[in-house]
């Protein structure tokens, strides 16, 4: 190159023309809340080529700079309402879930696309009031719950069709807060507070709840219990969905921990899933105790899983995902508003 100047101002030229058009590849993302679930989806996004983070948004600058720093940002503002179109192409919304309605609609309503976190809201009236500003809008709405996304939900689905006719399964997902010590020394934090739409049933038991329905469809009926905190959200609860054939038991827990592996009973053998909130692995064992392995390979980090799906709706053009179709998320919220008055858990949201 050194002595062929024409050839090297050729090449010079292809490789700019294939940066920028690289660039104009990118989807621009604002993220909105700067915990630990924004870290793991940043941990996703580091093998999506396509996926630039230009806007770090959180309550104090300190936490803004700090993960923009982390993650090569540099833009941060203090107030969501300061991220504009020209800034960001969609917006993560990993805020508490009381906030996750309003401030999706304003930003569907700015014409962004939005992938926030589960659980999309804190009721079924909000969350039809923004897939209904999505329309409006013609941009993209998905919720970001994990497990659906992954290879070895795909596995799972597959696993129970392998088992002749299903007649119960039993999702168990028990995890101890890291923040009940503080509960039980008086200090209530963000996990267990009733006016930030938390609990244990909108934690954990969604990722059941989701998986549920997924593969069988919205239950006939549901009978829902729950231990209810003194801060006014459930800390563990267990949902019966009846089908027409079949019986699906739920347990949830944010304040002991399970260590039971999830299944799904057929007549004629059983799945067994590790890891309901974000499958491991699954197999079938038969009847005769045949075994067989049906667990995929994937990503250690299963956000990125997410997001891919997320990025290719938006690059079609369709702005809906066949993995999770919209009709499974109404489903879904349907039937978490219809527990939580079962249990007499009511959030200020739902008084609005």
């Amino acid at each position: 190159l050194l002595y062929h100047k024409d050839h090297m101002y050729l090449t010079l030229i292809m490789i700019d023309t294939r940066i920028r058009l690289r660039r104009i590849d990118l989807m621009k993302f604002a993220i909105i809340g700067t915990n630990f679930v924004s870290d793991t989806l940043m941990e996703g996004a580091k093998d999506i080529p396509d996926f630039e983070l230009s806007v770090v948004c959180s309550r104090t600058l300190e936490h803004a700079e700090a993960f923009a720093r982390k993650y090569g940002c540099t833009t941060v503002v203090t107030d969501y309402k300061d991220i504009t179109p020209e800034m960001a192409d969609a917006v993560y919304v990993a805020t508490p879930n009381s906030l996750h309605c309003e401030q999706s609609i304003y930003f569907l309503n700015k014409k962004m696309h939005v992938l926030c976190e589960k659980p999309l809201a804190s009721n079924i009236d909000e969350v039809n009031q923004m897939f209904e500003a999505a329309d409006k809008n013609g941009v993209m709405l998905l919720e970001a719950i994990v497990p659906l996304f992954t290879p070895n939900f795909l596995a799972l689905k597959q696993a129970s069709t392998m088992v002749g006719q299903v007649r119960r399964a039993v999702f168990s997902f028990g995890k101890y807060s890291s923040r009940y010590d503080a509960y039980r020394a008086g200090n209530v934090m963000n996990a267990f507070k009733n006016d930030l739409s938390n609990g244990s049933l909108m934690d954990l038991g969604v990722y059941s709840l989701s998986n549920c329905i997924a593969i069988f469809g919205k239950p006939l009926k549901v009978q829902a219990s729950a231990y209810m905190l003194e801060s006014g959200v459930d800390g563990l609860g267990t949902m019966l969905l009846t089908y027409p054939d079949k019986e699906v038991i739920i347990m949830h827990s944010k304040i002991t921990d399970s260590h039971f592996e999830s299944e799904i009973q057929g007549e004629d053998g059983t799945v067994i899933i590790k890891g309901i909130s974000s499958p491991q692995a699954v197999k079938v064992v038969s009847r005769n105790k045949e075994v067989t392995e049906l667990t995929a390979l994937q990503k250690p980090t299963t956000k990125y899983y997410e997001l891919v799906e997320f990025i290719k709706c938006v690059k079609s053009g369709k702005y809906r995902s066949e993995l999770v179709p919209r009709q499974l998320t109404i489903d879904v919220h349907t039937v978490m508003t219809d527990v939580r008055k079962q249990i007499g858990l009511i959030y200020p949201a739902d008084e609005k």
